[in-house]
């Protein structure tokens, strides 16, 4: 995993190109709305753990703030499927 660096992370490049490509592909399709927001924060959470929180902000017809969010948890030396 990279080093804390504040301008990226090349070893995380497929996954941000893959998680942008996933959201755009819903917004063409008309799943969500154009101005829908999103993160993905990468957290230290135990020795060898990592959670990452995938989360979509986005307003609906009716001007109500909507969010949906999914956890996955990633463990050192185990390969992400």
């Amino acid at each position: 995993m990279c080093p804390n660096l504040d301008f990226g992370c090349p070893e995380l490049e497929d996954v941000f190109g893959s998680f942008t490509e996933k959201i755009n592909r819903y917004i063409e399709d008309g799943k969500l709305p154009a101005d829908t927001q999103a993160t993905m924060v990468i957290e230290d959470w135990q020795r060898d753990l990592k959670k990452v929180t995938f989360r979509l902000t986005w307003v609906d017809k009716e001007q109500k703030s909507q969010e949906y969010s999914r956890e996955v948890f990633l463990h050192a030396g185990h390969e992400a499927e």
